[in-house]
């Protein structure tokens, strides 16, 4: 190779040292700051390894070896600068191995004064690293993986690619068909390239709520990392959201594709911010080839800012502000809303639920102003801005104080159903249709248990067995619950309690091993897990909630609020009905709520409650009621008088008969939680209810409901806002 490049690296020192005798009698001086190529004439280049799938370290820009690519694939390794690449060279001269970090030998191109392989001065390729790498292979296994869902076909997608009217530059760069089953793209990187920018047109209205589809969202990331790569001109704030979106984009292409494994071009994108900072925008510097690229030199006049504008002061395109995406740095004009809400930002008070609708109406409009279709995430940034500059006018702030989640989740599901209404006739937006899921029979016990959930949880697999044990401790402190049990049997439970504390760690491992425990089995391993005690205790040790003490508290603070509310609203037959039953001096608080809840949300009661004979006992009710797989609870005569409770799951009662049926609606609730269990479909509601306006549990992200993606629930979210702002409106 020293041979093939001596001519031009002679040529390369002559314009270095004594230049070029211009017309004028002027001598300019040039020198070499990148060479352009593909990165297997990159590394070829640069003295680096060309061994992609096997070599231990891959990267010309960074040291990283393999093993930490696969474990961090979103991170960088230390920066190769030309005093490391010496090093190693030297390292090479004593190593019996053909490599050195990745270095294999010294480039010819680093005689020269000016330049150096490790400045860094070998750019990468759009074409072989984005659009014929990354584009072809994630693309076609996300697009594969949304068929599989059900929401499009092949044949759909290439009708409509087909048939889409292509103009201009695109008109030429038409996409290929795409085959099922293919590993790539098999267009040219142009043609990947069009495909991904216009693939939201082609398919963009299959989808019933794009927003919660975690895949499609990851596609359009993957689209705003090339407009962003691809720009002409951008700014730096741009480029370190760029460094953010590459993370993402690798974090989550990893957690939602674990059995497709990554490839170096992946953790390329990494280095693109530095590199854009280095080099200027990309395309000014590495042209789009659509074959192997010849090493070209740029002249060092290009590296100058004049001809890399990355100032605050310029943007790739209106759709991109200034660093920051609109929805950001979104402000609220004030001036255009509502004199009612403007009276009461300046009182500090909440404003009534019509004037709070007249604003979200004018929030929404000026929204549209900058996006024709915002998406969740944009309202709820938005929502989540105008909650924390006036949380005492907005914020989803009970009378006593309790904020629900961050507290805009009520303000943010009225903003996104203001959008669906605004962009209701838009063709791009998601057509509502019913989606279908394949289904897999359960071949176990008759239940299909939900994915093993952290949702909720704060110490859902803790790792350390406490202070002072060991493994064979525990396995110690296991058997002597046994023998409690079989001393005092449940009557134990109190004196069992903090040894189950103790075992908390392993009865977690056992509990949230794949496949999951059959009911059955883990009553015999853990036996004290199925008392009251032991079932409450175990769900406080893992979200941190002590649910008896907070349904205690909700029942005091919340029930003659719901039941105001209910009495004065004009609720539906199902709710009157419950209050027709409810007698003040007898009826338990506890299960009229319950009933109240239910009947609102228009769920069956068989959802949650058995009622059964005043007298029958467990296995009675296993005798003569049809026991469903998820968690019931049975109570012995009237429910609104409840005599005891008892608990079932997978078809079998596994606690009671028991008095106070406040603990037993705790011991209903905890067992969804303890045991990784999905809300029962026909609960749901109900459930989620409880779960975040009594208990106080509110995760941002993530579900226990099978219908439900993600976020809240609508339906829960329209009537926690509707107690709050009836709890306000009655001070």
């Amino acid at each position: 190779m020293n041979k093939v490049f001596e001519p031009l690296i002679t040529d390369l020192k002559l314009l270095e040292e004594g230049g070029i005798l211009t017309n004028d009698g002027r001598v300019v001086k040039g020198a070499s700051v990148a060479i352009s190529g593909d990165n297997l004439g990159s590394h070829c280049i640069g003295g680096f390894v060309e061994n992609f799938s096997r070599a231990s370290h891959v990267c010309r820009y960074c040291e990283i070896d393999r093993n930490a690519f696969m474990n961090e694939p979103y991170t960088c390794g230390t920066s190769r600068t030309a005093q490391s690449y010496q090093s190693n060279l030297q390292g090479l001269d004593t190593s019996a191995t053909a490599t050195v970090c990745g270095i294999k030998m010294d480039s010819p191109f680093n005689q020269l004064n000016y330049f150096h392989v490790c400045q860094p001065g070998l750019p990468p390729c759009l074409g072989h690293d984005l659009f014929e790498g990354i584009v072809s292979y994630d693309l076609a296994l996300f697009v594969g993986h949304l068929v599989q869902e059900k929401n499009f076909t092949y044949l759909q997608l290439n009708r409509c690619k087909n048939q889409f009217k292509y103009q201009g530059n695109d008109a030429s760069s038409k996409p290929a068909d795409m085959s099922p089953g293919s590993e790539r793209l098999s267009g040219h990187a142009v043609q990947n390239w069009c495909f991904l920018r216009l693939l939201p047109l082609f398919v963009g209205d299959r989808f019933k709520d794009p927003s919660e589809n975690e895949v499609w969202q990851l596609i359009l990331q993957l689209r705003e990392i090339v407009e962003l790569v691809c720009a002409p001109t951008i700014t730096t704030g741009q480029v370190a959201y760029l460094k953010v979106l590459f993370e993402e984009y690798i974090f989550s292409s990893q957690r939602l594709f674990p059995a497709s494994p990554l490839k170096p071009k992946h953790h390329y994108l990494c280095h693109y911010p530095e590199l854009i900072l280095h080099f200027g925008p990309r395309l000014a510097i590495v042209q789009l080839e659509l074959v192997p690229v010849t090493p070209t030199v740029v002249p060092s006049s290009l590296n100058t800012p004049s001809n890399f504008p990355c100032t605050q002061d310029t943007i790739s395109s209106p759709s991109l502000p200034l660093g920051r995406p609109w929805h950001v740095a979104f402000e609220v004009n004030w001036d255009r809303m509502p004199a009612a809400i403007r009276k009461a930002l300046t009182n500090k008070t909440r404003p009534s639920p019509s004037d709070r609708k007249d604003m979200v109406r004018a929030v929404v409009d000026q929204m549209l102003d900058h996006d024709p279709n915002p998406n969740r995430t944009m309202c709820h940034n938005i929502a989540r801005s105008i909650v924390r500059s006036h949380p005492k006018c907005f914020a989803d702030v009970a009378k006593n104080g309790d904020i629900l989640g961050d507290g805009c989740y009520s303000f943010l599901q009225q903003i996104k159903t203001r959008v669906e209404y605004k962009t209701r006739n838009n063709t791009l937006v998601r057509r509502c249709r019913e989606r279908t899921h394949s289904r897999v029979p359960d071949e176990g016990r008759g239940m299909t248990r939900g994915p093993v959930d952290q949702y909720g949880c704060v110490r859902w697999c803790p790792v350390e067995v406490p202070f002072g044990e060991t493994e064979e401790s525990l396995d110690g402190i296991k058997s002597h619950l046994l023998n409690i049990y079989s001393e005092e049997g449940m009557n134990g439970a109190e004196r069992a309690e903090p040894l189950m504390e103790k075992t908390y760690i392993i009865q977690r491992r056992y509990l949230n091993s794949v496949p999951a425990p059959a009911i059955a089995v883990v009553k015999e391993e853990w036996l004290f897990l199925f008392s009251p005690r032991g079932i409450c205790s175990h769900f406080t040790l893992l979200t941190d909630v002590s649910i008896l003490v907070k349904f205690r508290e909700a029942l005091e603070n919340k029930f003659n609020t719901i039941i105001k509310f209910c009495q004065e609203v004009n609720c539906h037959q199902g709710v009157k009905d419950v209050l027709a039953c409810f007698e003040p001096e007898a009826s338990d608080k506890a299960s009229c709520i319950l009933l109240l809840l239910m009947a609102y949300f228009k769920e069956p009661k068989d959802a949650i409650v058995l009622d059964v004979d005043p007298c029958a006992t467990a296995t009675d009710v296993e005798g003569t009621v049809m026991l469903p797989s998820t968690p019931r609870l049975i109570v012995q005569g009237d429910i609104m008088k409840p005599r005891a409770w008892m608990l079932s799951l997978e078809g079998q009662v596994v606690m009671g008969p028991h008095l106070d049926f406040t603990t037993g609606l705790a011991a209903f609730f905890s067992s969804y939680y303890n045991f990784n269990l999905k809300y029962a479909e026909d609960a749901a509601c109900t459930l989620e209810f409880i779960q975040r306006c009594f208990l106080g549990i509110n995760p941002e992200t993530g579900t226990k409901s099978k219908r439900q993606r993600g976020h809240m629930n609508q339906q829960v979210c329209n009537l926690i806002r509707k107690l709050i702002d009836f709890e306000w409106m009655s001070i």
